[in-house]
């Protein structure tokens, strides 16, 4: 049988996608079909990347032919959106007579089916009245396939996944890992299956080539360890020890729903059938994988502590700091993690400079600088991170002069090699140490360079009205002013946080979110939380759009005529209104704010950009220089801009 010309594979940027990408296309033309973000995918060799909008596959139809072997394994969290789509990808492949057409479903659909002696096997009558939605969703597919293409041109495989692990696996390993750090608790006398991802995607790899395995359901099972094994090994690896739950909670378990029922169950899939058709047997080890990513934790308390972590790591390690993260990957070498928490003293204030060690949160920071009336100039959407996380991960910051946290980093003193060195700006080596270099050592100090803290950078935020009516909940702000739009209720919120003495140490969270709508119930909590904090009040209620540009100006200047940090988030409509407004108060000089964004999403054309497909605006005024106020002036509809590297710059 001839290999087939091409293969489509759908969700290629997810877990198992990704690694079937890298798999197959050392021997087969590949076009990678994502919905998203192709980022993780954009750097493999010898692949076609196409993008689809929801179920429109018009932009693929002319790629297929009666050669094409198209793999499905994306997967939304709408069942009614994953049912269309493979509808509509089934309808395409059989009017492009296309050859195959694989469908990875999941073990899940045995969830509410009793398993035989020997496991279960695809030969079962499938119960399904008490499976979750996603169980569900997984077996409504597999009907659906089985139905459209048994007497098809287009042949089908179906294939019954048991737990997955591996590289580029590591959403549900790290969800693991964490419910032990909190909870490490084992459950005792169960059977787990795993399956490592490369021996799944070698099974797919030879099913495909082999025309008999073809209108066929086969599991895919691997090796078979018992629960209390894997749990107190995942527990080593995050430094805890397990303890078996006891069994008067046993009932909790069957609470669970069907998607997890791996916790409540025995689970063992009879894989007899594709070992026979493949004449393989999986290769990978739960344990050998294990040992390619186990790491001993450190957390040292000082230098000395630091320096004999490196030695006993062999030279082996990662330095981690809160919100700084790493994926489980069989390539990471054998090692340690040097956790920098405990390093979190600021050193030393002096006029416009600041150091502190790498372990600083950076809430801390900002609220120490604030009692000496000093501020970053550019400080990230989320503050409840380690300065070292903000400085070794690419965070961009607030500011149009200042890309990230990083820009305003004027000297670093790190271990290399077990020895404490420093290196400041003005030495040549800066530059190449700094951004290419900075991964390889332990971060133990930072210095930056600091402001008056009046010269924190100001936010107007304009937002599409169908993204603001889905918005109810608070939104970040750095000491300001924080007014809310909400079109599809006519409300307007404005939230003045201005922080009290008391709630100024190191056990208050600094109140910041990232720039997206958080749950409810946090909001509730929040809310109470923001008159402690600070003055927390409602300004208006019920508002047209109009009222709401008129009531803008008075949120320019406090009280003692010093300028405030101030954020609007408006509806698009109105955000001609505001720049009138805005022009207005520049014009009458004094009444300016230090400086003044404005931001909208849209569409755009911009390749090399994140925002490739969104039209982003953004017009500053840094001062009130002469420059700055010709170029608002002539801004009444919008300045576009290029977005790179966390920094925005006029176009």
């Amino acid at each position: 049988m001839s290999n087939p010309q091409k293969i489509v594979i759908v969700g290629a940027n997810g877990g198992i996608g990704h690694r079937l990408l890298h798999i197959l296309s050392e021997n087969f033309s590949i076009i990678a079909l994502v919905h998203h973000s192709d980022s993780n995918i954009r750097n493999i060799k010898n692949i076609q990347i196409v993008k689809i909008e929801d179920t429109n596959l018009s932009s693929i139809e002319e790629l297929l032919n009666s050669d094409t072997v198209i793999i499905h394994c994306a997967n939304s969290k709408n069942k009614e959106n994953n049912i269309e789509f493979t509808q509509e990808l089934l309808k395409t492949a059989q009017q492009k007579k296309c050859k195959l057409f694989v469908y990875l479903s999941s073990w899940v659909v045995y969830s509410d089916t009793k398993m035989n002696r020997n496991g279960y096997s695809e030969e079962q009558s499938l119960k399904i009245s008490k499976l979750d939605a996603y169980a569900l969703n997984k077996y409504r597919q597999e009907e659906i396939i089985k139905k459209e293409l048994s007497s098809s041109q287009t042949k089908f495989i179906i294939l019954r996944p048991s737990l997955v692990y591996g590289e580029n696996q590591g959403a549900w390993f790290e969800q693991i890992l964490s419910l032990i750090r909190k909870f490490p608790l084992s459950i005792k006398g169960k059977f787990l299956d795993l399956i490592h991802v490369d021996d799944l995607c070698e099974y797919i790899k030879i099913l495909i080539l082999n025309k008999e395995s073809y209108n066929q359901v086969y599991n895919v099972g691997g090796e078979k360890i018992r629960s209390e094994d894997y749990f107190f090994t995942m527990g080593k690896i995050v430094g805890k020890k397990v303890k078996n739950i006891p069994q008067f909670l046993n009932w909790l378990l069957n609470k669970l729903p069907s998607s997890l029922w791996f916790l409540r169950e025995n689970i063992i899939l009879n894989s007899e059938k594709i070992i026979h058709r493949t004449d393989y047997l999986p290769q990978i080890s739960f344990h050998e994988f294990i040992k390619g990513i186990s790491r001993k934790d450190y957390y040292p308390k000082d230098y000395d502590e630091v320096k004999q972590a490196y030695l006993e790591s062999y030279k082996s390690f990662t330095p981690i700091c809160l919100g700084y993260s790493f994926k489980i990957s069989k390539k990471k070498p054998k090692g340690a993690l040097i956790h920098t928490n405990k390093l979190n003293k600021i050193l030393h204030i002096e006029k416009n400079l600041v150091t502190v060690q790498s372990g600083v949160i950076l809430s801390d920071l900002v609220y120490e600088l604030d009692r000496h009336n000093l501020a970053l100039e550019t400080l990230p959407e989320y503050l409840y991170l380690s300065v070292g996380a903000c400085i070794t991960t690419p965070i961009h910051g607030s500011s149009n002069k200042y890309g990230s946290l990083a820009d305003l980093v004027t000297k670093i003193t790190y271990m290399k090699n077990g020895e404490i060195l420093s290196i400041n700006e003005t030495d040549p080596n800066w530059n190449e140490m700094f951004f290419n270099d900075l991964k390889g050592i332990i971060l133990l100090e930072i210095t930056f360079k600091c402001v008056k803290s009046y010269f924190l950078k100001r936010t107007l935020e304009i937002i599409d009205d169908s993204t603001l009516e889905h918005i109810d909940s608070l939104w970040q702000s750095n000491y300001s002013v924080i007014l809310q739009w909400y079109p599809n209720n006519k409300k307007a919120i404005v939230w003045k946080i201005n922080l009290i003495e008391k709630f100024k140490n190191k056990n208050t969270v600094f109140f910041s979110f990232p720039r997206h709508a958080i749950p409810f119930w946090r909001a509730s909590y929040l809310h109470k939380y923001l008159n402690q904090i600070g003055k927390s009040y409602l300004i208006q209620q019920t508002l047209k759009q109009s009222q709401l540009i008129n009531n803008a100006k008075k949120f320019f200047r406090l009280k003692d005529n010093s300028t405030k940090d101030i954020e609007f988030i408006l509806c698009k409509t109105s955000y001609a209104e505001l720049i009138k407004l805005i022009k207005s108060e520049v014009e009458n000089g004094n009444k300016t704010p230090f400086s003044v964004g404005i931001r909208y999403g849209g569409k755009s054309n911009l390749k090399n950009s994140p925002c490739y497909n969104n039209e982003v605006y953004f017009v500053e005024v840094l001062t009130s220089d002469p420059y700055w106020l010709d170029k608002l002036k002539i801004f009444s509809n919008t300045w576009k801009v290029d977005f790179h590297s966390g920094k925005y710059s006029l176009k």
